[in-house]
């Protein structure tokens, strides 16, 4: 799908998780705790994401009506083509009909392009919002539990004989981790619950989320997908 790629570009861009956005102070590190860290899966967040999929198939549902709309001046267009050939070129009714339909098709150009070009502008901030909020739920689940850094990473399973697929899991920057710090369910539960969906604002405290367990040595590998 194509916005599956948009994922990926906007997971891209990596998440850092500081600011001041829960209520209160945060809970303090257990004596003698190291530095918490978690994973999240950005593109499984979107995905599961209910408010962001509510806005994408209204985008979906308004490019289904633009291709529509699209079809329709290209048969109104195609139908001008056909009543010149009934006249004989040279003729004042041909040359006419010939004028009509340049006009009309450079008329049909232009309109659509205005109007793709707007719907991908809705794209982008559809994709904008959903990320704030998405960015926001993660900073504000690490300040409730003393996280001091999150790291994306991708769980989708790799076709080994894709090679773009294989360069980009190699170039991944999260190479192990326990399966106790990633954060993607907690994310997905807590955005869910907060319909109907925010704007980009910080959301407003709650209930406390569920603690990410502390991993005191993980073990060798990392954990099959």
């Amino acid at each position: 799908m194509k916005y599956l790629s948009k994922l990926a570009a906007l997971a891209a861009l990596g998440i850092s998780v500081v600011g001041s956005t829960a209520s209160g102070q945060p809970p303090r590190p257990a004596a003698g705790a190291g530095p918490q860290i978690a994973v999240v899966d950005i593109i499984t967040v979107f995905e599961k994401y209910a408010a962001f999929n509510e806005r994408k198939a209204q985008w979906d549902s308004e490019r289904e009506r633009i291709e529509t709309e699209m079809q329709s001046l290209q048969s109104q267009l195609q139908a001008m083509a056909a009543r010149a050939k009934e006249f004989k070129p040279g003729t004042p009714e041909f040359s006419k009909l010939e004028q009509e339909v340049a006009v009309a098709e450079a008329e049909a150009k232009s309109k659509m392009t205005v109007k793709q070009r707007e719907h991908f502008l809705r794209q982008g901030k559809m994709f904008y919002q959903s990320y704030t909020e998405v960015v926001e739920e993660i900073k504000f689940f690490a300040e409730r539990n003393n996280i001091l850094m999150v790291l994306r990473y991708n769980g989708a399973a790799i076709d080994q004989e894709n090679a773009q697929e294989l360069m980009a899991e190699m170039a991944e920057e999260v190479v192990y981790y326990n399966k106790q710090i990633d954060i993607t369910d907690h994310i997905i539960a807590q955005l869910n619950s907060r319909r109907p969906a925010r704007g980009p604002q910080a959301p407003q405290a709650g209930g406390p989320p569920a603690s990410v367990p502390r991993v005191a040595s993980p073990p060798g590998a990392r954990p099959p997908r």
